[in-house]
């Protein structure tokens, strides 16, 4: 067991996030962990009909959305996808 912390000073969860695991543990849903998505990553598709492309997260009310921009166009296009089809890509410094 460890105290979720950055170096030694552990830092708070919040409360509603406690809440949250909770109640998806008590609803006897049949969970799995997944990775840590947040709006504006870059991700890249694994699956699905749209496997191998890459773009940004969107996150939308029905559910994730990836868009993809061509920046020389000034143009984007954007799809709903499943969660699982997503990959996260590693940050690249600039």
């Amino acid at each position: 067991m460890n105290v979720v912390g950055s170096g030694r000073h552990p830092i708070p969860i919040p409360d509603v996030e406690i809440d949250n695991v909770k109640q998806f543990v008590a609803s006897e849903i049949d969970s799995k962990p997944h990775p840590f998505l947040e709006v504006g990553q870059k991700i890249r598709l694994v699956r699905g009909p749209l496997a191998g492309v890459e773009g940004i997260l969107k996150e939308f009310k029905s559910g994730y959305r990836l868009v993809v921009s061509v920046t020389l166009l000034q143009r984007s296009i954007s799809a709903e996808l499943d969660a699982s089809w997503i990959e996260v890509l590693p940050k690249r410094d600039r």
